[in-house]
């Protein structure tokens, strides 16, 4: 489905694990027209099984679905109106509410560029953060060849070589968190020198 006029990106906490069954209540009791697409971004994250690295994939942000409408304030009535399924979905611990939080310009631009999607394009419900593929230069400066992470270099603080996961710290919520990114580190043939 296109994006509408007016469509924000908001992201409703449901609890670590909960992600998939909570898109599932709203795909099957929030009419259609309240909202454009639900989803929660996956990672691509490399994992040694018997000496050789493997793919596997992880929930991006653990405990927190994004949620695409122009009528947000309908979507939470129609929420409202079966509370039996409040509890899965994410409660705000001062108000004991619901709580849809709104992401800002820049927390929606980040979260294209961790899953691929160009600033213009709506996010897929299949949305997912490749590896990335790094290298070293000189005096151990990190080059990063390809994937999420070569438009936010500035953001990682550690990279653990051998689990092959960055630490990326990012405005989310309002506030900076740390999210685990997939690496592999591509060692680059060095140049000959010319004879």
């Amino acid at each position: 489905m296109a994006r509408r006029d007016g469509a924000m990106y908001y992201v409703i906490y449901t609890g670590a694990g909960m992600e998939t069954k909570t898109e599932n209540y709203i795909r099957k009791m929030i009419p259609q027209e309240l909202y454009v697409r639900c989803f929660h971004p996956m990672r691509c994250l490399k994992k040694k099984y018997g000496g050789v690295w493997k793919d596997f994939y992880d929930t991006l942000i653990p405990g927190y679905i994004f949620l695409q409408s122009d009528c947000i304030d309908d979507f939470y009535k129609e929420v409202r109106k079966n509370p039996k399924y409040l509890n899965i979905l994410g409660k705000s611990m001062e108000y004991q509410s619901l709580s849809f939080y709104e992401l800002n310009r820049e927390e929606e631009i980040w979260l294209k560029k961790l899953v691929g999607t160009s600033e213009e394009e709506d996010i897929p419900e299949e949305a997912t953060a490749e590896v990335s593929q790094i290298d070293f230069g000189e005096n151990d400066e990190v080059i990063i060849l390809s994937g999420p992470l070569k438009d936010l270099k500035g953001c990682i603080k550690k990279l653990n070589l051998h689990k092959r996961v960055a630490e990326v710290e990012m405005s989310f919520m309002g506030r900076k968190t740390v999210i685990f990114m997939g690496i592999d580190w591509i060692m680059k043939p060095k140049e000959e020198p010319l004879t």
